[in-house]
């Protein structure tokens, strides 16, 4: 399972970052792949942190986490 950290997921306009984002979680669902949205960071042992460095600096306490910056 992958965790996607983003701050701009929750944004009304549609921009860049909310853009990739939302075409990351479509190709998920297109391969099946299971993934939850912003949950704490030690929720899964896969991050894929986008647009968030306040999560960038927790990170480093994870042993557990392999992360995609």
């Amino acid at each position: 399972m992958l965790n996607i950290i983003s701050k701009s997921y929750s944004d009304k306009k549609v921009r860049g970052p909310k853009k990739v984002v939302e075409n990351l979680i479509k190709g998920l669902d297109i391969l099946g792949y299971p993934y939850v949205i912003n949950k704490s960071l030690d929720s899964c042992r896969r991050l894929w942190i986008h647009d968030d460095n306040r999560a960038l600096r927790f990170v480093s306490k994870l042993k557990h986490a392999k992360v995609i910056a």
